[in-house]
């Protein structure tokens, strides 16, 4: 067997032992969030997405991580709690930052928002219908998240989408810490376009 040969064997047994197991935190990225004061906010994250909902893969689904020969593994939540739940936390923590009082109030799998009990001056619901990363080096990324504004009620005072598929540059030498990377700074773009649209921001204050 040639060195050459040999060599780009021995890459895709590395990149296929980095990809078993993957994990990504997702919960402590910092969002540019919209300054509301004091106000108190309750925060609901719904996982909307098609795969959980069958039971396909699990809520601390993320997407995927694919070996040297493009075998696909699960890529999951580090903390192990499910992916709306991060993302929830995410959101939390900045508007928290911002100086506002947000309460994050979990949902049940296949709940539905009719069954919260709102309390907060203002409801801020993201539903999360497409979320998946997939790389082998290049980070292929498709997302549809939905932000709704709601009052005590549940009338829904303003809404936004934010919907795309993108190919991102990755890494060959460490695809598993740079696809992390992609993926957190487009977990920051994405959340930052869903809450700061001019009708959301207006409902919110």
């Amino acid at each position: 067997m040639g060195r050459r040969a040999f060599g780009l064997i021995t890459v895709c047994v590395l990149l296929s032992s980095c990809a078993f197991g993957t994990k990504m935190s997702l919960q402590s990225t910092s969002v540019s969030v919209p300054s509301l004061g004091a106000r108190s906010l309750q925060l609901v994250v719904i996982d909307e997405r098609p795969e959980v909902l069958s039971g396909d893969k699990t809520p601390q689904w993320i997407g995927l991580q694919r070996a040297g020969f493009g075998i696909p593994y699960g890529v999951h939540t580090e903390s192990g709690r499910p992916l709306a739940e991060e993302l929830g936390n995410s959101l939390a923590d900045s508007f928290r930052r911002s100086g506002a009082s947000p309460h994050l109030v979990a949902v049940p799998l296949r709940g539905t928002i009719e069954s919260v009990s709102f309390s907060g001056e203002r409801v801020l619901v993201v539903r999360l219908k497409t979320w998946k990363s997939d790389t082998l080096t290049e980070v292929h990324f498709n997302y549809n998240i939905e932000a709704l504004v709601q009052d005590r009620s549940h009338q829904v005072l303003a809404r936004n989408s934010v919907e795309g598929k993108e190919s991102i540059d990755g890494s060959f030498w460490n695809p598993v810490g740079a696809s992390e990377r992609r993926v957190t700074a487009k977990q920051a773009e994405i959340l930052a376009r869903l809450v700061n649209a001019p009708q959301i921001v207006t409902a919110l204050q």
